[in-house]
């Protein structure tokens, strides 16, 4: 035999055998990835639901707080009081990105004078698209001294 051309051993075939079967991962891909996707899915759609739960709880506080204030600067001695039904008008208009019922209760106590108090109190039912509550309703209440 010529120089660098000899016989294969069955040690040779095994080998090249042994080396394929590790390398062979067409479908490896495909399965792990079937398996991660679901928590992945869940993992992103959660962050999204709770995104949007953050957005509404916190346009409930701001609304609670605006409504108050808005309140207590258009006391009994202002040119035009503040009415339960102007009040809630003045806050449907800022409450962006809410698309349901906004609730607003306004309690003065115990009028409408200076030095008095006034309660607002905002609700709104928060329905969620992918988590499994099927809703969840935020309710916070601001309180000022009326101020004239």
């Amino acid at each position: 035999m010529g120089r660098g051309l000899r016989e294969p051993t069955r040690v040779t075939y095994w080998r090249r055998g042994l080396g394929r079967f590790g390398r062979q991962t067409a479908g490896a891909s495909a399965v792990e990835f079937a398996l991660v996707l679901p928590m992945l899915l869940t993992l992103t759609l959660g962050a999204v639901d709770g995104g949007r739960a953050m957005l509404a709880f916190n346009t409930v506080e701001k609304l609670a707080k605006d409504g108050a204030r808005y309140a207590s600067v258009r006391g009994s001695e202002y040119s035009s009081p503040a009415s339960q039904a102007e009040i809630e008008s003045y806050l449907r208009g800022r409450a962006t990105g809410l698309n349901g019922v906004v609730t607003v209760v306004v309690n003065w106590l115990p009028n409408n004078n200076p030095g008095s108090t006034v309660d607002v109190n905002v609700t709104y039912p928060f329905d969620t698209i992918f988590l499994p509550f099927n809703s969840i309703t935020f309710n916070r209440t601001a309180t000022l001294n009326i101020m004239r």
